[in-house]
């Protein structure tokens, strides 16, 4: 019997940083099944899943996408494609998975029984024999181990301060109240708050503390894992070769890794390097900002200031 839930791999890392291109480029390999939009749609409709064996598969292509990927055809929301499906993980765990940091906290056993069955019966149903995700924000590693013991993590990484200019732009971070607010709980320090209030709570500084806080938060949970459990890549790298590091990826994932098993080409490619374009829509004084309250972090990720 097939195993589907074993050795799954969770795509982490703070929004905006690269996590669904090298995902999606990612689970192009024919083994991997995920979770798609119909898991956020109908939640607990898990035989909506049939839907991706039956629309996207080796005769018929239905797969949809993200209109940074180019022009979506009529009834793209429909045609299956991988999302983060927060709905689906609060509806399975019972808690508010999609909004707080599950800093210390573990799944009860009611709850690992619900997700485990839930995502193997939407592997099972898609045709697939492995499982992998993305999940963006707070890494929730130790939450996710609970629940999946032998589960693999990338941390994709990003200079933070461009990853903080492309989240100023997008609608979920507006619509959503991340501008006004911190976007995830029980995460940010008090001090964090008491600077952000004292810059007149400029978003800016609001989005570099929670970067911060992010990826320290999810690499103390990491701490103690193997390389063969958690492993950290650069979406820099990424761009500059995406074909060397999903074949990396792939191997690291125990994967045999074959062109021919792509099946169509990886849409990792023909990125710009947009890293520097922070420079021209933020201040001096938000710039400072940026790089004082980042500074040491990415300095530790070998960025430069």
């Amino acid at each position: 019997m097939i195993d589907r839930l074993k050795d799954p791999v969770f795509f982490i890392g703070f929004p905006r940083s690269g996590t669904t291109i090298i995902f999606e480029t990612f689970v192009r390999h024919p083994a991997f099944g995920w979770l798609a939009n119909y898991a956020e749609m109908w939640p607990s409709v898990i035989s909506a899943n049939i839907l991706c064996r039956l629309l996207d598969n080796r005769l018929i292509r239905l797969r949809g996408h993200k209109k940074q990927y180019g022009s979506v055809r009529l009834g793209n929301r429909y045609f299956p494609q991988p999302v983060e499906a927060y709905a689906f993980w609060d509806h399975f765990t019972g808690i508010n998975f999609s909004r707080d940091y599950l800093l210390g906290q573990t799944a009860d056993n009611a709850a690992r029984l619900r997700v485990r069955r839930a995502l193997h019966n939407t592997i099972l149903y898609q045709g697939k024999t492995r499982f992998a995700t993305k999940l963006t924000g707070p890494g929730r590693i130790q939450y996710l181990l609970s629940i999946f013991p032998d589960a693999r993590f990338v941390h994709v990484l990003r200079d933070g301060r461009a990853a903080v200019e492309s989240l100023l732009r997008v609608e979920f971070w507006r619509d959503k109240g991340g501008m006004d607010a911190p976007f995830w709980v029980n995460g940010l320090e008090a001090g964090a708050i008491d600077d952000w209030n004292e810059s007149g709570r400029d978003p800016v500084v609001l989005a570099a503390y929670q970067w911060k806080r992010i990826i320290e938060t999810t690499r103390d949970e990491a701490r103690g894992l193997s390389h063969e459990k958690y492993i950290e890549v650069k979406y820099e790298d990424f761009v500059a070769s995406s074909p060397a590091v999903t074949s990396k990826l792939l191997s690291w994932a125990g994967l045999v890794v074959d062109a021919a098993d792509m099946q169509v080409e990886m849409i990792g490619t023909g990125f710009s390097d947009m890293n520097r374009k922070y420079l021209e829509v933020f201040d001096s004084e938000q710039i400072n900002a940026l790089n004082q309250i980042m500074g040491p972090v990415l300095g530790q990720l070998g960025y430069s200031l």
